[in-house]
């Protein structure tokens, strides 16, 4: 009975021990979460003209964009669909806005990507009110 006794002793250290294992090397994960968080968001504010496209065809674009930080405000000109008024952010090079137009209820989603000095921009839109449409955008300072 006494040589069970530390052969029980040591299995419970050895699981002691096995446990603490894994907690050390989570601890070690959550440090590179932290190198993962945004980026300073790229400086997009100035109107950018281009065009929007589908299937159906194209329209020229004005985005008027006012930023602080990384949020978004402004104000757009579309060629078929008229002005609206813009809100977003910006997270890094990622950019995402709706635009509200000033009639037919007509709100569209923006999603892209803007080039590191924030002079060219790129990406998807599709209504998300007022229709269903959706297509690739393209604009520059």
């Amino acid at each position: 009975m006494k040589l069970r006794w530390p052969v029980w002793l040591i299995a419970i250290c050895l699981t002691g021990i096995m446990t603490a294992v894994p907690a050390c090397s989570s601890s070690d994960s959550d440090d590179d979460s932290d190198k993962s968080s945004s980026t300073e968001p790229v400086n997009i504010k100035g109107t950018h003209t281009g065009t929007r496209s589908n299937t159906n065809g194209s329209a020229n674009i004005s985005l008027n964009f006012k930023q602080s930080g990384s949020m978004l405000s402004g104000s757009i000109h579309d060629g078929s669909l008229g002005n609206g008024v813009i809100s977003g952010n910006v997270d890094g090079d990622d950019v995402e806005f709706t635009t509200a137009m000033n009639s037919g209820g007509v709100i569209v989603e923006w999603v892209g990507e803007a080039a590191e000095d924030g002079a060219k921009m790129s990406g998807t839109w599709s209504m998300l009110t007022g229709g269903t449409a959706s297509g690739d955008w393209s604009v520059a300072r």
